[in-house]
């Protein structure tokens, strides 16, 4: 069994050689979200962590591996109102996956920039989402009632909401490692996200267009494991 533990030991070296430990790059961002209302100004703003894990070679499966940390923005508008900024974008929040680069295409720099991901580069201040960077935002008539949840496109504030209410704008920053994630904020707004394991609307499919079908928790608060 000699040539058998002199062949392990060889394995072990060259891997040890060819495999070096997974690299690890996590960033931070603040989102905020800014609306006028006749009582003033309103805003409120969250911490995400997007993580980028790179796999060990020869390993089959992607190169790299992403996790989400954080949860919606939710904006108390006054007067029993509000609006959610929700972890998708797109009009049916088809997309979930352009948190993972959002803070990079915030700042004008491509998604995949290697610099920005290894911190090479660093990004600095308060930047404004553009279209289509700002996420879909919808609006729940009671936030103890998922079923009663609608989208609200920025320039329809005035007819959801009424005279007085308009969109100002959503922006980003990329923080420290030092400032917590966002945690436990969305389900004190929304306490049945806790009971949630399909869609809002009850079922598994996400066929439609209607936003209760689309939307999930994970839409509102992720822990990508």
């Amino acid at each position: 069994m000699k040539w058998l533990a002199v062949i392990v030991a060889l394995f072990a070296g060259v891997w040890a050689w060819i495999a070096p430990m997974p690299s690890r790059d996590a960033h931070r961002f603040r989102l905020t979200i800014e609306a006028d209302t006749p009582d003033g100004p309103r805003a409120g703003s969250g911490v995400v962590e997007v993580e980028r894990k790179e796999g060990r070679w020869p390993v089959p499966g992607p190169r790299h591996v992403f996790r989400v940390r954080g949860e919606a923005v939710f904006v108390d508008l006054g007067g029993g109102r509000n609006l959610v900024a929700v972890l998708a974008h797109g009009e049916n929040a088809e997309d979930v996956d352009q948190v993972i680069t959002l803070w990079i295409e915030a700042y004008g720099h491509h998604r995949w920039d290697e610099e920005v991901w290894s911190g090479r580069r660093e990004l600095r201040g308060v930047v404004e989402l553009r279209p289509p960077l700002v996420p879909l935002l919808v609006t729940l008539a009671d936030p103890l009632d998922p079923n009663t949840v609608r989208v609200v496109r920025p320039g329809e504030f005035e007819a959801v909401f009424g005279p007085g209410f308009r969109f100002r704008r959503a922006t980003l920053e990329v923080v420290p490692a030092s400032v917590p994630v966002t945690d436990g904020v969305i389900g004190q707004r929304l306490p049945w996200l806790v009971g949630v394991t399909t869609n809002l609307a009850g079922t598994r499919g996400r066929s439609t267009n209607d936003i209760r079908e689309r939307l999930t928790s994970l839409n509102f608060k992720r822990q990508d494991p």
